[in-house]
């Protein structure tokens, strides 16, 4: 049992004492109670990469976005429809704006890995880098402001109706 299931934000699911989800649970109840805690974890580390407060938000949310496509493609004709489709379609578009500060955020770390090596003598490796920077800097703003558009805002209400 994924343990954001304890986390949910679902009231009146079938959980037992313990917190976890009762065995005559039927799928698409376990499916929302997932799915919910997925969300409320994701919407945390929204905060987190608006606020910049490590690279590691960053990745952390891609991997709850991950998590959640993998659990509506596997409850692709359990949950219904219509809806799905489209939330899917959704959080596959917010997986791809996440690839290329992800991929800049870990070119820098092994640009930085790499900066005391003799190999890199004569400056090339801080023109890089910074150049790097620039376009890390450049793709965080485009990210953030995505985050906190209306687009976003409306895609974060209907995935919500739809739970």
């Amino acid at each position: 049992m994924d343990p954001l299931a304890i986390e949910s934000s679902v009231d009146g699911a079938h959980m037992d004492s313990n917190g976890t989800v009762a065995p005559y649970t039927d799928a698409i109840d376990a499916a929302r109670i997932l799915l919910s805690g997925l969300t409320d974890k994701l919407n945390t580390l929204r905060d987190g990469v608006i606020n910049n407060l490590s690279t590691e938000s960053l990745h952390d949310f891609r991997i709850t976005i991950r998590k959640i496509r993998c659990l509506l493609a596997e409850m692709d004709g359990i949950l219904p429809e219509p809806g799905l489709t489209e939330n899917k379609d959704d959080f596959r578009k917010m997986m791809d704006k996440t690839g290329l500060l992800r991929d800049l955020e870990v070119c820098i770390q092994m640009l930085e890995e790499n900066k005391g090596k003799k190999i890199f003598a004569n400056g090339e490796l801080e023109a890089v880098l910074a150049h790097v920077h620039l376009n890390e800097n450049k793709e965080r703003k485009f990210f953030i402001n995505y985050l906190k558009s209306e687009d976003f805002k409306v895609q974060r209400k209907q995935w919500k109706n739809y739970l």
